[in-house]
């Protein structure tokens, strides 16, 4: 089958390097080229550099609309496009392209968490289960008729990139899945969403990562695994961004003060109590600073047992 592939993010890779494998892949379309990191150079997307390295043809257009890009992919006469975590929506005028089917691989199980942060929003929300849904593309946001969708557990101690990496696993399945159906005129179904239980999520913003100690610590680690990618959570101290890029729960326990120093382990971190129960912090890092554990951390600022943070 001809695919034409549309993504972005790390999320986007799986899906991507099956379709690889399975089908001929004859273009990928990527976002812009952009600054990125502390020396804020200008950076191709993920997708972009690993397309690149198998030598697929990749194009980063600004604006999907233009008539010479529509020409342009009307002629690679294509069966199916996938759009996983590409970051913008696609216009009618491509959507129409597909000979056979258009489909979206979305991180949360539909109507749930429609928008930009589904994989965040599960964990900040202390789901236990989430999954991924495969849906028709259409013009309003993760809107369209659903034909799968798979769930899996979502444990505490799970992070944002790991749950991410699981997730496109199992997008890549179920595009297969799908394709090999549907090429084959076999019968599926697409069922339309419910708008009743549509809920959504919202592009993340660096303040959204803050955190203070007067929190509960479900909230604060909750932060953590959903933030670990970016902007990473983070709490102020001596005017310094502190972040927190490890932690673990201890629950039921404590009633000192938020922020002071319970217990410290060498080489495992340092526990503190919270507005409600403790955490371990395991490791840190501060601006401009190598991550390191929590115990050497609080050694370096010569910090001990019932001191507050």
């Amino acid at each position: 089958m001809k695919v034409l592939f549309f993504g972005s993010s790390f999320f986007s890779i799986p899906i991507l390097e099956a379709l690889y494998k399975n089908h001929q892949v004859v273009s990928v379309i990527s976002t812009p080229d952009e600054k990125q990191g502390r020396g804020q150079k200008v950076q191709p997307s993920v997708v972009k550099q690993w397309a690149e390295e198998k030598g697929l043809k990749v194009l980063t257009p600004e604006n999907l609309k233009e008539e010479s890009l529509t020409q342009q992919l009307k002629a690679l006469e294509i069966d199916f496009s996938v759009i996983a975590s590409y970051g913008k929506l696609v216009p009618q005028c491509i959507l129409d392209l597909p000979q056979i089917e258009n489909l979206n691989v979305h991180p949360s199980l539909l109507p749930k968490y429609r928008g930009a942060s589904p994989i965040q929003s599960s964990l900040l929300n202390k789901d236990e289960v989430t999954g991924v849904s495969l849906m028709r593309p259409v013009l309003k946001m993760d809107a369209g008729d659903v034909l799968m969708q798979k769930s899996t557990p979502v444990t505490l101690d799970v992070n944002a990139e790991e749950l991410s990496e699981s997730l496109a696993e199992i997008g890549a399945e179920l595009t297969q899945v799908a394709i090999d159906a549907l090429s084959k005129q076999g019968k599926v179904e697409f069922k339309t969403q419910d708008e009743a239980l549509a809920t959504y999520t919202s592009k993340i913003e660096k303040k959204d990562a803050e955190f203070n100690w007067s929190m509960d610590a479900l909230e604060i680690h909750n932060k953590v695994r959903a933030y670990i990618q970016w902007p990473v959570a983070y709490t102020l101290y001596q005017n310094d961004r502190l972040r927190l890029l490890d932690t673990s729960l201890q629950l039921g326990e404590g009633s000192e003060t938020p922020g002071t120093l319970i217990e410290v382990k060498k080489n495992e971190g340092f526990l503190i109590q919270t507005g409600r129960d403790r955490l371990w912090v395991k490791s840190v890092q501060l601006s401009g600073k190598s991550a390191i554990s929590g115990d050497a951390f609080l050694n370096g600022r010569r910090l001990k047992v019932g001191d507050s943070l």
